[in-house]
């Protein structure tokens, strides 16, 4: 988006905090070749400011600023119809009156009530959870003499889910959780534990994983108790 000139506002949006918290609406009209009637055409977008450029001002000539914005939300409106609305945080996307994300938010029903039985955490750990979990396995796994009771899961990088699907992970996946949790576990699982592994402790771990993806303004969304 380019604005003449230079806003105030602009810089006070870039403190928002949360990743919808700016709200942009554009408005403008279009004319069909077939009938050459002229229709409204309202755009709505919630996400937020990314970089503000302003360039380079020169005293006595006028200017211009870029603004780039990561968006979360987007509803298009022609003539008075919602062509598509798409919520990235709420798992929605309609588009033509049909909700493509149905099913992906009753597949995630399991996590949120998962959640709703965590105790609210201090916020001097909520960081530290942030970036690593520990899960207490239901079944052992043996290796050699020791005995592994516990697994500590790092939250994963970009890197980490290379050669999966981010939807798949997502939805649990267990083809996907079986490369990715290897990946990010501590002590590292071999792929012969992972296919040994209890599927109560496979579903704990894959729950945190999911966990660890969701940007923070779902976590801050999720009930907790």
């Amino acid at each position: 988006m380019t604005i003449g000139g230079t806003e105030a506002l602009l810089f006070k949006q870039m403190g928002k905090a949360t990743v919808d918290g700016v709200q942009l609406r554009f408005t403008g009209s279009i004319q069909r070749d077939d009938t050459g009637e002229v229709q409204a055409v309202e755009l709505v977008v919630r996400g937020r400011h990314k970089e503000v450029d302003s360039g380079e001002w020169k005293t006595g000539e006028s200017n211009s600023t870029k603004v780039s914005s990561v968006n979360c939300y987007a509803k298009l409106t022609i003539n008075g119809e919602v062509l598509y609305e798409v919520d990235a945080i709420n798992m929605i996307e309609v588009v033509d009156g049909v909700d493509l994300m149905e099913e992906h938010r009753k597949s995630h029903r399991p996590l949120m009530q998962h959640w709703r039985g965590l105790p609210r955490q201090p916020p001097h750990n909520r960081k530290k959870n942030m970036s690593e979990k520990t899960v207490t396995l239901d079944t052992p796994i043996k290796r050699g003499d020791t005995t592994i009771t516990e697994i500590v899961l790092r939250k994963p990088q970009s890197g980490a889910l290379r050669g999966t699907r981010l939807q798949a992970v997502m939805e649990m996946d267990v083809a996907s959780m079986m490369t990715v949790i290897p990946r990010i576990s501590t002590p590292a699982l071999t792929p012969q534990e992972m296919a040994d592994l209890d599927p109560a402790d496979l579903s704990a771990m894959s729950i945190e994983v999911v966990l660890f993806l969701l940007p923070k303004s779902a976590l801050a969304s999720l009930p907790t108790t």
